[in-house]
C-alpha cells in the first residue's frame, strides 16, 4: 500500500530508481535516452505541429493559458527526469537538452499556428494587415500609443475596403 507513495516521493526527488519502476515513464525515458538530440528535436517539432492541428485549432484556448502552462511545466519535468535517469550527463546538460526539446515543441506549435492563420483559416479571404491576421496584439499595439484607433481603422478601411480583418478571429 505504501509502495506507490514511496515511488511517488522518490520520483519527485528525481531518484532514477523510481523512474525505472514506473512502466510508462520508464519506457518514455528509454526512448528519450536512445534518441539522438537532432531526432528528438525534430520529433518534438512534429509533435507540436500535430498538437496544434489536432487539438489547438479547435475552439478557443485563450482562457486555458494557466492550465497549458502547468501541462508544459509537467512535460518539461518529465523529460528532464527522463534525461537524468537514463543518461550519464550532468544536471546542467540535462536541463539544456530539456530546454532545447521543449523549445522545438513550442516552435512546432507556433509555426503550425501561424501557417494555419495565414493559409487555412476560414477568414483568410478577408483583407487586412498581415500582423492583424496573425495575432490580436496588433490591435493592442495600434490602440495604445494615442487611443485614436478609430482614425487608424478608418484609414485601414480606405485602404482594404468595407470588410477588414483586424484580428485573428474576426472581421470588422
Amino acid at each position: 500500500m505504501f509502495g506507490g507513495l514511496n515511488i511517488y516521493i522518490s520520483w519527485v526527488t528525481l531518484d532514477p530508481r523510481a523512474m525505472r519502476s514506473l512502466p510508462a515513464l520508464s519506457y518514455i525515458s528509454h526512448c528519450l535516452a536512445s534518441f539522438e538530440m537532432a531526432r528528438l528535436q525534430a520529433s518534438a517539432f512534429c509533435i507540436g505541429a500535430t498538437a496544434h492541428v489536432l487539438l489547438f485549432s479547435k475552439g478557443e484556448w485563450d482562457r486555458q493559458a494557466p492550465r497549458l502552462l502547468l501541462v508544459h511545466a509537467f512535460i518539461s519535468i518529465c523529460i528532464f527526469t527522463a534525461f537524468v535517469a537514463n543518461t550519464e550527463c550532468s544536471f546542467v546538460r540535462c536541463f539544456s537538452k530539456t530546454f532545447s526539446t521543449m523549445f522545438a515543441l513550442d516552435i512546432g506549435i507556433v509555426t503550425s499556428m501561424l501557417s494555419y492563420r495565414l493559409l487555412f483559416h476560414p477568414l483568410k479571404s478577408f483583407p487586412g494587415p498581415l500582423a492583424a491576421r496573425l495575432s490580436s496584439f496588433w490591435v493592442f499595439r495600434e490602440q495604445c500609443p494615442d487611443l485614436r484607433f478609430y482614425i487608424k481603422l478608418r484609414n485601414i478601411h480606405d485602404r482594404y475596403g468595407d470588410f477588414v480583418r483586424i484580428r485573428k478571429i474576426m472581421p470588422y
